[in-house]
């Protein structure tokens, strides 16, 4: 799995927390898509992000998400977001 995974860097950790905590105090929705794109391994301390999830394949470089990836999570993204949005 490592070989096909990348841990998440501690800028990019430091981003996704600035950002949550900014729409907490500016009183908008957040959206946490973390869980759809990396896990914490048991021992680890860093998220690891593999490049595919359930034989699909999850980004076609490093800042964008494949379609077919992104078709998976619509249903998912949908909750979440009206979820974020209302509440």
């Amino acid at each position: 799995m490592r070989t096909c995974s990348t841990e998440a860097t501690s800028a990019q950790l430091r981003t996704y927390a600035a950002i949550a905590a900014n729409a907490g105090t500016n009183g908008v929705g957040f959206m946490d898509t973390r869980g759809w794109f990396c896990a914490i391994p048991r021992g680890s301390r860093r998220p690891l992000c593999p490049l595919v999830v359930n034989q699909t394949i999850t980004a076609v470089d490093r800042g964008h998400i494949s379609k077919t990836y992104a078709l998976e999570l619509l249903q998912p993204f949908r909750t979440a977001f009206r979820a974020a949005l209302f509440s």
